[in-house]
């Protein structure tokens, strides 16, 4: 058999080699009954977080410059999931 001059015996070699370890691959997760078992996600069923705020902001009264201000927010989470709070800044 005649093959066209790109097939070399380079790349009949790179073939039988790619094809051969494919071949040998060790069996996937979906292939084997008992890792399926174990690898399976565990999914909430619990409701996502969710914020809730009374108060999303707050004016304060005219004060001198230089004189320190504070505030309180509360922050409740509604949701049944956890709420993570990554990063806070005033504006």
């Amino acid at each position: 058999m005649k093959f066209p001059e790109i097939v070399t015996p380079g790349v009949l070699l790179s073939l039988l080699i790619l094809a051969t370890w494919t071949g040998c691959a060790p069996s996937s997760v979906s292939e084997n009954p008992a890792l399926r078992e174990t690898a399976q996600p565990v999914l909430s069923r619990k409701a996502p977080p969710a914020l809730y705020l009374p108060e999303t902001g707050h004016e304060f009264e005219p004060v001198r410059a230089g004189t320190p201000v504070s505030h309180d927010f509360f922050v409740r989470n509604v949701g049944e999931n956890v709420l993570y709070l990554r990063k806070i800044s005033g504006g």
